[in-house]
């Protein structure tokens, strides 16, 4: 009979033994699960702020495309009217050739 209760003992150590085994795997299981919701928290947080600086960034793209264009129209106009400055240039230097001509032929 003590034999049997020596072996019964043995057998509560040992299922008390697994059951602290067990406890303990739980215990790191929660931790494990704990540290990755925090991670995936952090890479939210992190997402969200990527996702507003692009969006910041998308704008300020906007703005730089929209100054382009009016600089680009700009130099146009700019352009177009050194054309006609230099047209209404050589159209009064070759009347000024004509008159010097005339006043010389005279």
């Amino acid at each position: 009979m003590e034999a049997e209760i020596e072996e019964l003992k043995l057998k509560l150590k040992e299922s008390e033994s697994k059951q602290v085994a067990i406890a303990q795997l739980a215990k790191e299981i929660l931790e494990k699960d704990k540290d990755k919701d925090q991670r995936l928290s952090t890479l939210g947080e992190e997402n969200l702020q990527q996702s507003r600086d692009i969006s910041r960034l998308q704008a300020l793209l906007k703005t730089r495309d929209e100054y382009l264009a009016d600089a680009e129209s700009e130099v146009a106009k700019l352009r177009n009217e050194i054309i006609e400055i230099n047209s209404a240039k050589s159209a009064y230097l070759l009347e000024l050739e004509q008159k010097i001509s005339s006043l010389r032929s005279e």
